[in-house]
């Protein structure tokens, strides 16, 4: 029987290529003031020549940007898929069935829900107006009038301590998450193992592996004590041993890349970015291109 929250009609180019095999490959893009959406746009049409698809995130505390999914559907005007970042934040939560009304509208077809982080110099506990399990619930819920339903999705964290990986990302499936996407990592047998478990109890659920382009050992460690992310001994090792480091990083994300596509529980990479990289974009694009 066919799955009630999957409206095929309705559905998103991303949607299809994740259930039809066809490893899309998915980027990220953050909201700008409404004063810079021309160099917004452009940068997604930069990204969109290697990405079936961009993420658009939302920012703690920058009430002065676009909001995500304002964001996504003027993309989506612009011919570009684009999936929308939704928070726990109140700010994100207010009127957010009529906000995901006027997004379908729009051509927005997929979202993913995250907790967020909270605003700066506001306290956590009163930052948030939901869990993350009612958000998806939410969001999943939610049918519009043409019939169709939103493709959402969730994050998922594969580098914690396998049983409560799969325990937490279990949960967001059984909320009505339909995609997961994981945090930046390296794709070892132990992270892949996990993936197969949830697979084995989740088998429909689609799986998009976080991959960051990192381009100098300067990056690397601001990235680690920025966003707490451990990033892996073998980039450090190989970006500090190389000529070029910006070269040996396109080298290890287009290893990862091939190494997921014959991976058959992965369904597509989801290429991550610390910094903009404006002069490695045409690289990057050549590289997961196959070039």
């Amino acid at each position: 029987m066919a799955d009630p929250r999957h409206s095929p009609l309705a559905a998103g180019r991303l949607e299809h290529a994740l259930r039809d095999g066809g490893f899309p490959v998915v980027t990220e893009i953050n909201p700008v003031k409404p004063e810079n959406l021309r160099y917004f746009f452009q940068r997604a049409e930069l990204l969109t020549q290697f990405a079936r698809a961009v993420t658009v995130n939302s920012l703690a505390g920058r009430d002065d940007q676009v909001g995500a999914l304002d964001a996504a559907a003027a993309l989506v005007a612009r011919g570009v898929e684009a999936v929308p970042v939704i928070t726990c934040r109140h700010a994100d939560l207010d009127g957010l069935e009529a906000r995901l009304a006027a997004a379908w509208t729009g051509g927005v077809r997929a979202v993913c829900c995250v907790r967020g982080d909270a605003p700066p110099g506001t306290d956590r506990r009163a930052a948030f107006g939901s869990s993350v399990l009612e958000l998806i619930r939410r969001a999943a819920a939610l049918e519009f009038p043409d019939g169709g339903r939103l493709f959402v999705g969730a994050g998922a964290d594969v580098t914690k301590p396998r049983e409560e990986a799969l325990r937490l990302s279990l949960r967001k499936v059984e909320a009505g998450a339909r995609f997961l996407m994981s945090q930046p990592a390296e794709p070892t047998e132990p992270h892949l193992d996990f993936v197969r478990a949830l697979k084995d109890r989740a088998p429909d659920v689609r799986i998009l592996w976080g991959l960051m382009y990192v381009g100098s050992v300067d990056e690397l460690a601001a990235i680690e004590g920025r966003l707490g992310i451990r990033m892996p001994e073998r980039t450090w090792r190989r970006l500090e041993g190389a000529a070029d480091p910006a070269e040996e990083g396109l080298r290890i994300l287009a290893e990862d890349t091939a190494r997921l596509r014959e991976a058959p529980e992965v369904d597509g990479v989801d290429v991550l970015f610390f910094r903009r990289h404006r002069e490695m974009l045409g690289r990057i694009t050549e590289v997961m291109n196959g070039g």
